[in-house]
């Protein structure tokens, strides 16, 4: 993960989840905010969703929050997506359908992940899959949630 300093201001983002429920981060101040970009036909993608979901139920307690955003498909084609992997996960699965949320957040490739400290800021980007469930990464992840 590659720290972003200065920390960015966060873009909007504010989406239905797979049962059209509106999701909005701003309502997330306070907590860190794990932010992944993500589409089913991306092999890296489908890796990683097994460590995401680990990572979720390590640090849910803890003040973090998991948001994986679908870049530019429907529920028809995630829903039986994410029925078919192993680890079914339990964070907020979002839709961007027309991939307005990608743009704003300037993610160029999938997957793309950002950390949002407590703070509402930006810190960290990575690009390309990663094992979130790894100590280093959650030890990263969990430092946003210190004041600066």
């Amino acid at each position: 993960m590659t720290e972003i300093n200065p920390p960015l201001a966060i873009p909007e983002l504010k989406l239905p989840d797979m049962d059209d429920k509106l999701v909005d981060i701003e309502s997330m101040k306070g907590k860190v905010v794990v932010v992944n970009f993500w589409a089913t036909w991306c092999s890296p993608c489908r890796r990683e969703m097994a460590s995401l979901e680990n990572l979720y139920q390590e640090t849910k307690d803890k003040n973090v929050e998991v948001i994986a955003v679908n870049v530019g498909e429907d529920t028809d084609t995630v829903f039986p997506f994410i029925n078919s992997l192993d680890v079914i996960p339990t964070f907020a699965v979002l839709l961007d359908k027309d991939s307005s949320a990608m743009k704003r957040w300037k993610a160029r490739s999938l997957p793309t992940t950002y950390v949002v400290n407590a703070e509402g800021k930006v810190i960290y980007r990575a690009v390309g899959g990663r094992e979130f469930d790894h100590p280093d990464v959650v030890n990263k992840i969990q430092s946003g949630l210190a004041s600066d």
